[in-house]
């Protein structure tokens, strides 16, 4: 109903705001005629006063005045303008008016309708309310009687739950405890298995660290290793420049030096990239030590 008497009274004024808006834009459009001739009568071109030279005094009397002319003629319009649209607005303020005090009326009369079918409503409703309230009460009687032998049975199976739970509460505990015991078993379990790995974990260290230092007293033996067989080979070369016997000497010592180890001195447990075990017999014993 709202929507509907909203339509009704809104199409009326489509036309007038059609009207006012036009008339708004047009005075807009003659504003910015009136202020851009203003604008063209005070300006002074440099070229035409240069290429007129004998009369640059009348050309502006003639510019002011065409100025003036046009100015009073917008003046005017835009007086003309606003007349008709205060005698617009003003028709349109009547029109609301209007339709202001016939819309107050009709919803004055509808408020004393709904007013009227309200009370007859209530009025229906008391009644219909004492009705079913007399059969409500004639109907809880029968029910009060049900009830009671219910709430009897019920008394019964109340008992019996109680006693179920107080059993299941019983089991529960019990399930906690076990819980609760063997939570601190694995607990200390699983704290002796840490304590183990971090000992384990700390023995590996160790032992990485004994591969590393193995590891360079390596590299420093087999450097001085051939740096004693390149001497002992150098020294039997010389050998060998003064006699025979002297470089089957050092042939013999360069060969000693060039021995192998029969077998491991020491070994460490480590990963296969990283071991390292050496054996020195004879002369180089004394470096693996």
């Amino acid at each position: 109903q709202i929507l509907d008497r909203n339509a009704r009274e809104t199409d009326p004024f489509w036309s007038i705001h059609a009207s006012n808006h036009d008339l708004v834009a047009e005075v807009e459009e003659l504003q910015s005629k009136y202020e851009e001739l203003k604008r063209i009568g005070m300006m002074h071109p440099s070229g035409k006063g240069s290429a007129d030279g004998a009369a640059p005094e009348q050309d502006m009397a003639n510019r002011e005045s065409a100025a003036l002319q046009n100015e009073v003629r917008l003046r005017e319009q835009l007086e003309k303008l606003q007349e008709e649209l205060s005698s617009t607005e003003q028709m349109r303020d009547e029109e609301k008016t209007k339709v202001a005090e016939t819309t107050k009326g009709l919803e004055e009369a509808r408020m004393l309708n709904a007013k009227k079918d309200k009370e007859i409503s209530i009025l229906e409703e008391e009644r219909d309310t004492l009705q079913r309230g007399m059969d409500h009460l004639t109907g809880k009687v029968t029910d009060a009687e049900a009830r009671m032998s219910l709430a009897e049975q019920q008394c019964v199976g109340l008992k019996d739950s109680i006693r179920l739970m107080q059993e299941e509460n019983a089991t529960v505990a019990k399930s906690k405890d076990d819980l609760e015991a063997r939570f601190l078993t694995e607990k200390t379990k699983l704290s002796q298995s840490i304590a183990e790995l971090m000992d384990t974990v700390d023995a590996l260290k160790k032992e990485v660290s004994t591969l590393h230092t193995f590891r360079q007293k390596h590299d420093e033996r087999t450097r001085w290793l051939d740096d004693a067989r390149i001497i002992q080979i150098k020294k039997a070369k010389d050998e060998n420049d003064d006699g025979g016997t002297a470089s089957s000497t050092a042939s013999s010592t360069a060969a000693a030096a060039s021995v192998a180890p029969s077998a491991a001195a020491k070994t460490v447990q480590a990963h296969t990239k990283e071991a390292t075990s050496a054996r020195s017999v004879g002369f180089f014993s004394s470096i693996w030590s």
